[in-house]
């Protein structure tokens, strides 16, 4: 029964994450070598933080990327370690149609919900 509900899990992560009428956006990946991927998933772009430790704002410009692990399985990027290597870059198009490029920072792999997470930085 348990593989069974992480299947679940993982298999309503990829519907919102590549959702047609919700925040599900089009996104290209590009590897190191310069390989293009399309995919589908959430981008968030938030130009104000909250410091937990001091309470104080924090102007900004944050973005990250959500994609689905069996999205990028089906691009053929079999391991999503892949995601490790330095250059790669994610263009996005904000809700204002900006076009957004970034490079990734960190990856975070949730394999509970089959999704990774990359924080974006603007130059390599």
């Amino acid at each position: 029964m348990s593989d069974t509900l992480r299947e679940l899990v993982e298999e309503d992560s990829t519907a919102i994450l590549e959702d047609d009428t919700g925040f599900g956006t089009d996104i290209v990946l590009t590897s190191p070598d310069t390989t293009t991927y399309s995919v589908r998933g959430e981008y968030r772009r938030i130009g104000v933080q909250i410091d937990p430790a001091t309470g104080a704002v924090i102007i900004g410009n944050t973005s990250s990327i959500t994609v689905s692990l069996s999205s990028l399985a089906a691009l053929g990027l079999s391991s999503p370690e892949e995601l490790y290597r330095d250059g790669w870059k994610a263009t996005i198009h904000d809700i204002t149609g900006e076009q957004v490029d970034g490079y990734f920072l960190a990856v975070m792999l949730d394999r509970t919900a089959g999704r990774a997470t990359m924080t974006l930085r603007s130059r390599k």
